[in-house]
Parts: structure tokens; C-alpha cells; sequence
């Protein structure tokens, strides 16, 4: 490795640890907001995600001053230092463990085998079948750990309030279902959303159960080329089945250093993406939550 690479290495080790270690803990000893929100949403966590998710959770209660029904689903990773974490700052959440998911997975699923042989091999499938588990009734949202608010995101909160009208999602700058969407509509007999990203979905009341998914996952179980994409193909085909729409593209998802100027929350993705959370969240909520957002709309270059 040249100097120059270490060097630069060193400074984004030097700018992650900062944010993580240093800058994170003013951020999350915000004190809460006080007003209330009645939609739930779930998270899947794991040991890569718990911290980051604190940091999700701090941002959605202050871009949109409100709580909301925590759902925290650990994958079976999250280390009792993480639980702990995220207890400690929403005591109110419902925390399922992996163990807790499996037994009543076991009960409940019983019936239906594609679903659970499936979520026995993709974990990312938890994100549909263990919110369907534990959704008592009425809309919900899925929401990713890895994710941002910077603005207040009204679509949302506006969705929320009309107890979930329609089905909302935010798209994503290339599909990944398991497979085209053309051969969806061939092997389904519906027509998927297109460019459907799980980071956020907010699902209405009876948009997707348990008899959907089997069904779907019947029939794609042999041809999917891309299984591990099972959580989104189902969550693009329920879209299709209702009346939907995506967020804007201020709802971002990008590899890019900085997010764009304006963004209402963003999706960190690629293989540096913890990286650049933790170089660009912490430092950009620490300035918003003394000084509020700027005037072109929270633009990350601080």
C-alpha cells in the first residue's frame, strides 16, 4: 500500500471512529419527543445494524417530532450490548429475538411450508414473514437500519395519519427482484412495481398475509433466479395488487459521498456504506438538532 493510500485510509478510519464513537453519543442523548404516532414499524437488525439503527430511530422521531411503535426484529447476530442499546433509548419498542420468531414461526407456519423453508434460508425474508407474525392488524411500515431522515418526511407522516391510504415504497436506481419483472407477471399473474426498494415500505391494512406469500413463493420457489431478493418480489407484487405510489427522489439511495442537497432521508447502500453513514449522519444530525435544518434543505457538506 503507497503512503498516499495510507494516509487516505487513515483519515476515513479517523472520520468513521469519530462519528461512531465520539459524535454519535451527543446525537442519540437527544431528549425523545413526546407526541405519539399509531402505525408500527418493524426493523430486522443484526450485529452489523444494531448501532446504525439507533441512529435511524433518533432521526425519524426528530424529523417528524413524533414516536412511533417500535417492532426491533435481531436476525439472531445482535450481541446483548446492542439489545441493551436500543432498549435503553426506546424502553417502549417490543424486542424479538431470533428464538422467540422461530418458535412461533414454527407454530404458525406450519401450514404454510414455502414460507417457512424460505425464511429459514434467507434471512432478509424475516423483514415480510416475522412483521406478518407479529402485526395484530391495521397498516405497518418495514423500515431499513441503514437509513437517514434529514427532513421531515411528510409523505409518510401524512400516510400515517390517514391510517395508512394506499401503499407507499421507495424505489431504488436498479431492480432486484428474484427475477424480471416480465417472467414475475408470467409466473405470479401480477403486474410488480417497478424499481421497488424495502428499505421503506409502508404496507396498508390488508395489502399482504400469509396466503399471498405462500402462494407467490409456491410458484416462484423452483424458477427464481434471485432468491435472496424474495423480501422485495413479494413486497413489489403486493404493491401491484393495491393502489400505490413511490416516494420521491428525495426519499434517496446513492453510493455517493455526500447525499444530494435537499434529501428528506437516505439509504446507504454498496460496501462502504457504514462509512459513509457514520462520516456524514452523525456530524449532519448534530448540526440539525442545535441549528435546524439549513435553508436548501439540510445539504450534508458541513
Amino acid at each position: 500500500m503507497t503512503c498516499d493510500k495510507k494516509i487516505k485510509q487513515f483519515v476515513r478510519l479517523s472520520m468513521v471512529g469519530v462519528g461512531r464513537h465520539i459524535l454519535s453519543p451527543f446525537v442519540l442523548g437527544a431528549a425523545r419527543p413526546l407526541a405519539r404516532m399509531d402505525v408500527p414499524i418493524h426493523l430486522l437488525i443484526s450485529s452489523k445494524t444494531w448501532h446504525c439503527a439507533l441512529l435511524c430511530l433518533y432521526s425519524l422521531e426528530a424529523t417528524t417530532g413524533t414516536r412511533w411503535p417500535l417492532f426491533i426484529h435481531d436476525d439472531g447476530t445482535v450481541p446483548p450490548v446492542g439489545r441493551n442499546a436500543v432498549m435503553k433509548r426506546s424502553p417502549e419498542a417490543r424486542w424479538i429475538s431470533r428464538q422467540e420468531a422461530d418458535e412461533l414461526s414454527d407454530q404458525k407456519l406450519s401450514t404454510y411450508p414455502a414460507c417457512q423453508r424460505q425464511r429459514r434460508l434467507h434471512n432478509y425474508l424475516m423483514k415480510v414473514t416475522d412483521t406478518l407474525l407479529f402485526c395484530q392488524s391495521g397498516p405497518f411500515m418495514i423500515l431499513d437500519a441503514d437509513i437517514l431522515f434529514y427532513r421531515r418526511p411528510t409523505e409518510i407522516c401524512e400516510w400515517a395519519t390517514k391510517n395508512g391510504d394506499g401503499f407507499l415504497y421507495m424505489t431504488d436506481n436498479k431492480e432486484a427482484y428474484c427475477m424480471p419483472r416480465l417472467d414475475l407477471y408470467e409466473c405470479a399473474g401480477i403486474d410488480a412495481v417497478p424499481l421497488l426498494n424495502a428499505g421503506i415500505c409502508c404496507v396498508p391494512d390488508g395489502a399482504m398475509n400469509f396466503d399471498f406469500c405462500e402462494s407467490i413463493l409456491g410458484k416462484l420457489d423452483k424458477k427464481a433466479v434471485h432468491p435472496m431478493f424474495f423480501d422485495q418480489t413479494l413486497l413489489a407484487l403486493a404493491a401491484g395488487r393495491v393502489s400505490a405510489s413511490p416516494l420521491s427522489k428525495a426519499y434517496e439511495i446513492s453510493w455517493s459521498f455526500f447525499r444530494k442537497p435537499g434529501a428528506i432521508c437516505r439509504h446507504y447502500v454498496g460496501p462502504a456504506k457504514f462509512d459513509l453513514l457514520y462520516m456524514e449522519g452523525p456530524a449532519s444530525l448534530l448540526k440539525s438538532r442545535f441549528f435546524g435544518p439549513t435553508a436548501n434543505g439540510g445539504h450534508n457538506r458541513i
